[in-house]
């Protein structure tokens, strides 16, 4: 399953599909890969707080993610914490 680097909008990869287009696996797939890269310490960068992390997210990486999926995990994060 290559579909979690396909964007929403549509311009991802491999088939830039778009919307309902991606099965909702690859979503979370890549929202989680997403947050998980954002928080945790890596060789090329330090992590971020996770309220920041899910900011930038939200700001700079909007057409990347289903708005309903980020907006459960957003919940799910801050409900449990």
């Amino acid at each position: 399953m290559f579909e979690h680097h396909e964007n929403h909008v549509g311009n991802g990869y491999p088939q830039q599909l778009k919307g309902s287009e991606i099965h909702p696996m690859a979503g979370i797939v890549a929202l989680t890969d997403t947050y998980d890269a954002l928080t945790t310490k890596r060789s090329y960068n330090n992590p971020m707080h996770p309220e920041q992390a899910l900011l930038f997210m939200r700001e700079k990486l909007a057409g990347r993610f289903d708005p309903e999926l980020l907006r459960a995990f957003y919940s799910i994060l801050f409900k449990a914490g």
